[in-house]
């Protein structure tokens, strides 16, 4: 059962205990069910009047955290209609509703990429952690970033080499045709990220592995180059 927190200061509401479910008090048996590998489904039932363009999904898959806005429905739909299913992956939830939309606030309590499906007046959605999506998990690291500038010579800083190496990484990974690999990247701007968040990204995602992007600095000499190369289990 979801308890929903309207506007998240607002008291607590059970949008799965409605006294009137309006025709969706039962699950129809044509929709996806548990999976084999233990995911479950969240149920979002929708407005008769309300199709797959009027909802906005917004994921930021790294931090766990996804916005669902659905136009054209009313206020009170959300209590006469509750949502269904479970997720273990779920921490919290909370409804808000503002300009003709109904916003849906989901906070996991993990790296997950968002599965989603339409059918029968309902949005199924389903969260599964990245390593049991896909067969190859990459995470690319940019080293230092924000107030931690790195190694600086010739005019250039180490945080901004190494975001524009992954930069060029993250281009060539989301040309690959091949749907078995996926890369997730601890930074794409010039902001500080400490070690700990830089761990939890690579163990969230299970990625099989990671690559830390740094630039050195030789104190002997100002014509040193070249690549090198760290490894660790």
């Amino acid at each position: 059962l979801f308890f929903i927190n309207r506007d998240v200061q607002a008291e607590t509401l059970a949008l799965t205990d409605a006294d009137t479910p309006d025709g969706y008090s039962e699950l129809d048996s044509g929709l996806p069910v548990q999976g084999e590998d233990g995911t479950d489904y969240l149920y979002i039932p929708l407005d008769r009047n309300v199709s797959e363009e009027d909802i906005t999904v917004s994921a930021n898959v790294l931090a766990g955290d996804i916005n669902i806005s659905v136009q054209g429905t009313t206020e009170s739909f959300y209590y006469k209609n509750p949502l269904k299913g479970s997720s273990s992956g779920i921490s919290d939830l909370s409804y808000g509703f503002s300009d003709g939309s109904a916003n849906i606030h989901i906070v996991l309590d993990g790296i997950y990429e968002t599965e989603t499906i339409f059918k029968d007046g309902f949005m199924c959605l389903k969260f599964v952690r990245p390593d049991m999506e896909f067969k190859h998990v990459f995470v690319i690291d940019a080293g230092h970033g924000g107030k931690e500038s790195g190694t600086a010579a010739y005019g250039y800083t180490e945080k901004d080499v190494t975001l524009a190496v992954s930069e060029q990484l993250q281009k060539l990974f989301d040309g690959c045709s091949d749907k078995n690999i996926k890369a997730y990247f601890t930074r794409t701007d010039d902001k500080y990220i400490d070690d700990a968040e830089r761990l939890r990204i690579i163990n969230g995602t299970g990625a099989e592995m990671a690559v830390s992007l740094h630039t050195g600095a030789d104190p002997d000499t100002r014509v040193t180059n070249g690549i090198s190369v760290v490894c660790s289990n």
